[in-house]
């Protein structure tokens, strides 16, 4: 019926071999926007952003294993514990 809406698609963009998924999209937006303030703050504190820039290299790398550490133990173990393998995928 016209007023009942239907589950909206989990890709963004499908090129093929590769797609784009909203959740990347937001992922990235959120890690570009965090970069945005961190420079801002670090300029008017008047922080040497060479140091900010290796900072924040580490701390996106572990902020994004961090975030696949809590799905995998938080909300899926008993989907992980019998296929360990699809923890990397």
């Amino acid at each position: 019926m016209w007023w009942q809406l239907s589950a909206p698609s989990r890709v963004l963009l499908d090129l093929g071999p590769i797609k784009i998924y909203w959740y990347g999209l937001f992922v990235v937006a959120g890690i570009v926007l965090a970069l945005v303030v961190i420079l801002k703050v670090a300029a008017q504190k008047k922080y040497d952003l060479d140091k900010v820039f290796n900072l924040l290299f580490y701390v996106i790398i572990f902020g994004l294993i961090g975030a696949r550490v809590w799905e995998v133990v938080g909300y899926s173990w008993t989907y992980f514990k019998t296929e360990p393998w699809a923890i990397l995928k």
